[in-house]
């Protein structure tokens, strides 16, 4: 089982989170509010995600620099994220630097 956001349900405590952001979508699937919900996730769900993964087709700098520290946190205690950009066709990995 996996957690998906933004979701219809919550209340699910999964091993995988996956979070879908849109570019001109609603804005409850907008990056700001995918990640917001990201890490309202993950302090809810304390020990259990054991890696999120978040799926856009836009990148904004300043949705994702509110949710580094978080991130950052809960890198060192062994959880895993991936972030991909959707570019046509194909899910490109983004290097990102949490120092």
């Amino acid at each position: 089982m996996i957690d998906l956001l933004p979701g219809k349900k919550s209340g699910g405590c999964n091993r995988i989170l996956i979070g879908l952001a849109r570019q001109n979508m609603r804005a409850r699937m907008s990056l700001e509010n995918v990640m917001q919900s990201v890490q309202s996730h993950l302090r809810r769900c304390i020990d259990v995600p054991e890696i999120a993964i978040v799926i856009t087709d836009v990148w904004d700098k300043e949705s994702f620099d509110s949710s580094v520290d978080e991130i950052a946190s809960r890198r060192r205690q062994g959880m895993k994220f991936m972030f991909l950009l959707v570019n046509g066709r194909r899910l490109v990995p983004m290097d990102l630097s949490f120092s």
